[in-house]
């Protein structure tokens, strides 16, 4: 189910013409979402430490996914290149 979810956004992201997506809040040791992810071209470009509390593990990270929509191909960036590309055009980041 969680497969053809996330397949199901990046269709429509593809379709809507993004260059990619990025999720939020992917649960560190969450294994089968990290590998759905991994399996699907996307990348880890940053780990939140310790903003959620598992009720078995105590806090651990969350961590913030990016795959690319064109070509298949993952293109991630480091986010502090990215915002300040985004600040020099004086676009909102």
């Amino acid at each position: 189910m969680g497969r053809g979810l996330v397949e199901a956004a990046l269709a429509w992201a593809v379709d809507s013409g993004f260059a990619g997506m990025q999720f939020n809040a992917v649960v560190e040791g969450n294994l089968a979402a990290e590998k759905l992810y991994a399996d699907l071209g996307f990348v880890t470009i940053g780990t939140v430490p310790g903003a959620f509390n598992s009720p078995t593990k105590g806090r651990v990270g969350l961590h913030v996914l990016y795959g690319a929509t064109s070509s298949g191909v993952v293109r991630p960036q480091c986010p502090e290149t990215t915002m300040r590309a985004t600040a020099s055009r004086g676009e909102d980041g």
